[in-house]
C-alpha cells in the first residue's frame, strides 16, 4: 500500500468516528428541537446525519478544486462519503462513483471555496454547549486539515507524517515518565496524551486538569466503581492491552469507547422508591382518568414491592389500539413508584446485535439499545418502557431479536446480561420492563409468556368527554398561550367533536382537533379579535371543517340478508356488516364472496355454505329454493382488506335470512366462529368489539360461550348498557338474531308400496333365504382351458 493510500484511509476512519459521533447527537432531544424549528428549505427533509454528510462531500469536493492542477485525489474518502450518504446497497459502480466526484469537483471549480460554517453547525449553533460546540469545530477542522496535506507532495506528506509519529512517541515517554513518579512505578499505562502548552518563562501548564491522559482518567474511575469480580478482571485486562496498543489504532479507539461504557453504567446504584402506596394511587389518578383495572395491577406492584422489601423487575405489557395512553402511563407509573425513566423504540428491530450489541471486532461496533438505555436512566433500578414490542423482529436480517429480548425479559437470566459490545455481563434484574403493543399476535409465544397483558380496549365518548376537558384543552390551551379568560370551548362543541369528527379508540386525533380550534382561535386574536372567543357546536365547521367519515352505525330497520359482526383491528373494534343479495339461479345453487376477504374468512364462508346445505330443513329451506339460488355475499367497504376466525355465525346469518326471507333484527350484533357441526368457537378482541358495538348502537351483543371468562375484561359501563348474551349453537344465534322463528319443513311420510312390489321383496327375500341354506361344493383350482375351434386367440 503507497503512502498516500495509507494516510486517505486514516483520513477515512477519522471521518468515521466524526459521523458515529454525530449518530449519537441524534438522539438528543436538543438535536431533535433544532432540526425540527430550522426552515424546510435549509432541511430538505434530511436527518443529521445526512446534512453532515453533504457537508463533507461538498467541503472535500471544494478543496480538491482548489488544488490547482493537482491529479492526486484521495478518491478513497469519496467513495466513503458516496455510500455512506445514498446507503451502503446503492447500487453504483466505482467507475460511476469516480465520474460523480469529478462531475462535483468540476461544478466546485466555478464557485470560491465556502468559507462559512457548515450547514449542520448553524443549524446546531443555539441549541449545543460551547463545549460540545468547539468538539464539533475542532474535529471537523483536524479532518479536513488532513485532506488539504494530501493534496501536498509525496515528500512534504511524509515529512509530515514522520513528525507527527516523533512527536507521539515523546508525548509516550513523557506520560509514562510522570505516571511512574506519580505512582512510585505502579500501573505504567501507555496512551495517548494532549501535549499542553507553557505559559511563560516559568513553563507552567495551561490547563492543570489536562495534566492526565484519556486512559488514566478512566482507568482512575473504573477503580473507584464496585463491580462483580468477573467484570474487574475483564476491565483490567482491557486497560492492559489499551495501553500497550499504538493511539492510531481502530482497536484502540475501540477500547476507549468500551471503558467509557462500562465507566458510565449505573453500577450499585438505585434510587429510593415510594414507601406510600396512597401517593402512588392519587399520582396515578391525577395524570389519568379512568383505566381503573390497569392501575388496580400497577398499585399491586407497588403493595408487594413494600411487602417483600424487594425491588425485584416485573414485566407488564399494555395491549391496545394507538392513542390510547400506553406510553404517558408508564411515564406516570415511573413517577409514582419514584423510579428513573427510560424508554426504548423497537418498532423497526430486526437485528439481534440491536439488543445484545455488535462484537467490539467488527467496524462502527456499538453497544446494545438495552445498556444504553441503562446508562441514560443513570440507576440500577429504572422503568423502562419497550415501546412497539409487537413490530420487533418481523423482518428479521441478522439473527432473531426477539430470542435476544427473551434473556432480557427472563428473571432467572437478567441478573448476568452480556452485551457483546462491552463484553461483561450487567444486572438488570432489578429494572421494571413495562411493554406496548398494538397486536398481539404478531409476538411470538415464548417472549408472550415472559409478560402480564393488561388490556386497553379505547375509550368511550363520556370518557372521551372528560379527558379532553381536563387533560387535552388544557394543554393545548398551554401550548398556544390562551387562557380562560381568553378562550374557551362550549361542552357540546367537544361531544360534537368526539362523535363527528373523531373515529378511534384512542384520543390522539382529538388531540389534534383541539389543536386546530386553538391555533385558529390564536390567528383570530392576533387579527384584533376584540373580546373573549366561545367556541359553539355550530362554530365546528369553520374551526375543523366538515366531518372527516362516517361513524359506524346500525342499519335504520330490519332487513333480510343484513347483519351486524364485530371487527376489531389495532385501531378499536366496530361493526362489520355482512350483505347477501339472492337472485335465482339456472344452473344450481351458487354462492358468490366479495369484500377483500381473506383467506381464513373465505373458509368461514364456505364452512357456512356447507352447513346450510347439510339443514336446510331444519332452517325451514327447501330443495326447490336451494337448487335455483345464487346467493352473492359481500363484505363493505371493499376497499378495506378483512380476515380473522370470527364471522361464521355471521355468514350463516344473512345466508338463511336471504333463503327463508326472514329479517334479521337490526339491534343485534354477533361475534364467534363455527365448525362443522354447528357450534360455535371462541374469539379473541372481545372487549374491544363489545365497546365498538355500543358506540355504534347495538342493544344486544351475541358472543360464543366459551368467551365468558373474557367478560371480566369487558368494562363495567359497556356490561351495563348493552345485553350480552353467550351462545353455544347455530340454532341459538339464529333464536335471538332473526326477527321470526325459523319453520323447520316437516319429515317426508313413507310412501305406500302396490301388492305387486311387496310381492316381489317378498319373493326376493325368499330366494335368498334357499340359497344360504344350500351346501355350496367346493370349487376346485382350474386347469388349463381346452380350446375349441370355436375359440379365438389373439
Amino acid at each position: 500500500m503507497d503512502l498516500r493510500k495509507q494516510f486517505a484511509e486514516h483520513v477515512g476512519h477519522s471521518a468515521f468516528t466524526y459521523m458515529s459521533y454525530i449518530r449519537q447527537l441524534e438522539d438528543n432531544t436538543r438535536v431533535c428541537d433544532a432540526l425540527n424549528n430550522v426552515p424546510i428549505e435549509i432541511t430538505k427533509g434530511r436527518t443529521l446525519t445526512d446534512i453532515v454528510l453533504d457537508d463533507m462531500m461538498e467541503r472535500f469536493t471544494g478543496i480538491m478544486a482548489a488544488a490547482q492542477g493537482n491529479k492526486v485525489i484521495p478518491s478513497e474518502f469519496y467513495h466513503y462519503l458516496f455510500k455512506k450518504r445514498l446507503g451502503e446497497d446503492v447500487a453504483a459502480s466505482e467507475q460511476e462513483i469516480e465520474a460523480q466526484m469529478f462531475h462535483e469537483i468540476e461544478m466546485q471549480r466555478q464557485k470560491p471555496l465556502p468559507d462559512t460554517l457548515p450547514t449542520f453547525l448553524e443549524v446546531l449553533e443555539p441549541h449545543l454547549t460551547p463545549e460540545e460546540l468547539a468538539t464539533l469545530s475542532n474535529k471537523w477542522n483536524e479532518i479536513f486539515s488532513e485532506v488539504v496535506r494530501l493534496t501536498s507532495s509525496d515528500d512534504a506528506l511524509r515529512v509530515h507524517i514522520r513528525n507527527t509519529t516523533t512527536q507521539n512517541a515523546m508525548v509516550k515517554v513523557a506520560n509514562n515518565a510522570i505516571l511512574l513518579k506519580n505512582t512510585g512505578g505502579v500501573g505504567k499505562v501507555n496512551g495517548p496524551r494532549k501535549v499542553n502548552s507553557t505559559n511563560g518563562a516559568n513553563g507552567t501548564s495551561d490547563t492543570e486538569d489536562e495534566s492526565e491522559n484519556e486512559l488514566e482518567v478512566l482507568a482512575k474511575r473504573l477503580a473507584e466503581i464496585e463491580m462483580p469480580e468477573m467484570a474487574r478482571e475483564t476491565v483490567d485486562k482491557l486497560i492492559k492491552r489499551t495501553a500497550k496498543m499504538p493511539d492510531q489504532m481502530n482497536e484502540h479507539h475501540t477500547n476507549i469507547k468500551r471503558l467509557e461504557l462500562i465507566a458510565d453504567l449505573p453500577w450499585n446504584k438505585f434510587t429510593e422508591t415510594t414507601a406510600d402506596l396512597q401517593v402512588a394511587e392519587d399520582m396515578l389518578n391525577a395524570d389519568h382518568y379512568g383505566l381503573d383495572k390497569v392501575k388496580d395491577r400497577i398499585l399491586r406492584h407497588i403493595a408487594v414491592q413494600m411487602h417483600t422489601g424487594a425491588a425485584s423487575g416485573k414485566i407488564i405489557c399494555l395491549v391496545g389500539p394507538p392513542g390510547v395512553g400506553k406510553t404517558s402511563i408508564a411515564q406516570s407509573v415511573a413517577k409514582a413508584l419514584g423510579r428513573n425513566y427510560g424508554r426504548i423504540s423497537l418498532g423497526g428491530v430486526h437485528d439481534e446485535s440491536k439488543i445484545r450489541g455488535h462484537s467490539s471486532t467488527y467496524v462502527g461496533a456499538l453497544p446494545g439499545i438495552i445498556v444504553q438505555a441503562m446508562k441514560e436512566a443513570k440507576s440500577s433500578n429504572p422503568l423502562i418502557v419497550l415501546d412497539e414490542i409487537d413490530k420487533m423482529g418481523q423482518d428479521a436480517r441478522r439473527g432473531d431479536p426477539t430470542a435476544a429480548m427473551l434473556e432480557v425479559l427472563d428473571p432467572a437470566q437478567n441478573n448476568s446480561f452480556r452485551d457483546d459490545f462491552a463484553g461483561i455481563e450487567y444486572d438488570i434484574s432489578k429494572t421494571f420492563f413495562f411493554a406496548t403493543a398494538n397486536d398481539l399476535s404478531t409476538i411470538p409465544g415464548p417472549l408472550l409468556d415472559r409478560m402480564q397483558v393488561i388490556s386497553l380496549p379505547g375509550y368511550q365518548p363520556d370518557e372521551k368527554y372528560e379527558i379532553a376537558s381536563r387533560y387535552l384543552l388544557p394543554k393545548q390551551m398551554k401550548l398556544t398561550g390562551l387562557s380562560a379568560e381568553t378562550f374557551s370551548v362550549e361542552p357540546e362543541a367537544i361531544k360534537a367533536l368526539i362523535s363527528n369528527y373523531t373515529r378511534e379508540a384512542g384520543v390522539r386525533r382529538l388531540e389534534g382537533k383541539l389543536n386546530e380550534i386553538c391555533t385558529l382561535a390564536v390567528l383570530k386574536i392576533v387579527k384584533g379579535h376584540e373580546g373573549p372567543i366561545k367556541v359553539t357546536k355550530a362554530d365546528l365547521k369553520e374551526y375543523v371543517g366538515i366531518p372527516g367519515g362516517s361513524k359506524d352505525e346500525i342499519p335504520s330497520e330490519d332487513m333480510i340478508g343484513v347483519v351486524n359482526g364485530l371487527s376489531y383491528s389495532t385501531v378499536g373494534g366496530g361493526v362489520l356488516p355482512i350483505e347477501v343479495n339472492l337472485s335465482p339461479s339456472n344452473s344450481g345453487f351458487k354462492i358468490v364472496v366479495t369484500g377483500n376477504l381473506g383467506k381464513v374468512m373465505s373458509e368461514s364462508a364456505a364452512l357456512a355454505e356447507s352447513l346450510i346445505l347439510a339443514r336446510a330443513p331444519q332452517f325451514g329451506i327447501t330443495d326447490e329454493k336451494l337448487n335455483h339460488a345464487r346467493l352473492h355475499v359481500h363484505a363493505p367497504d371493499g376497499a378495506v382488506p378483512k380476515d380473522g376466525p370470527s364471522a361464521g355465525a355471521a355468514f350463516t346469518t344473512a345466508l338463511v335470512s336471504s333463503l327463508t326471507g326472514i329479517p334479521i333484527r337490526r339491534d343485534v350484533a354477533m361475534t364467534g366462529e363455527i365448525n362443522s357441526r354447528g357450534q360455535v368457537t371462541a374469539i379473541g378482541g372481545l372487549p374491544e368489539k363489545l365497546q365498538g358495538a355500543l358506540a355504534a348502537g347495538v342493544k344486544k351483543a351475541l358472543v360464543p360461550k366459551e368467551n365468558i371468562p373474557h367478560l371480566e375484561e369487558v368494562a363495567q359501563n359497556v356490561r351495563d348498557q348493552l345485553e350480552i348474551v353467550p351462545v353455544g349453537t347455530i340454532e341459538e344465534v339464529l333464536k335471538h338474531a332473526l326477527s321470526e322463528p325459523l319453520k323447520p319443513l316437516p319429515e317426508a311420510a313413507p310412501v305406500e308400496r302396490s301388492w305387486t312390489t311387496r310381492l316381489r321383496d317378498a319373493w326376493a327375500v325368499m330366494r335368498q333365504a334357499s340359497n344360504d341354506n344350500v351346501p355350496q361344493a367346493p370349487r376346485q383350482a382350474a386347469g388349463p382351458r381346452r380350446q375349441t375351434p370355436g375359440d379365438y386367440t389373439p
